[in-house]
C-alpha cells in the first residue's frame, strides 16, 4: 500500500497514537508531508522492509505526528 497522511486536527489532543503495521511481505509505504521530524522533504517518507510485522507508532502533538517507535521502517 502506499498512504498518504495528513496533520492531526485542532480538535485532536496531543498523546493520540496511531500504530501502522503490514500484515504482508511488502515495501508499503506512507508520506506525510509535513516530515515525520517537522523537516518537511528529509523525513517525509516511511519505508516499511518487506516483512510481515513492520510497523510504525506515530504520535500527536501540537498539530503534527511525530514518531515514537519503528520496526523495520526506514524514514527518509
Amino acid at each position: 500500500a502506499a498512504m498518504t497522511i495528513v496533520s492531526p486536527t485542532a480538535a485532536t489532543p496531543d498523546g493520540v497514537e496511531v500504530t501502522i503495521m503490514s500484515t504482508t511481505d511488502a515495501a508499503h509505504t506512507v508520506t506525510y508531508d509535513t516530515g515525520f521530524y517537522g523537516n518537511g522533504t528529509t523525513s517525509d517518507v516511511a519505508t516499511f522492509a518487506a516483512t510481515k510485522g513492520a510497523s510504525m507508532t506515530i504520535i500527536s502533538s501540537r498539530g503534527a505526528w511525530g514518531v515514537k517507535c519503528l520496526a523495520a521502517v526506514t524514514i527518509a
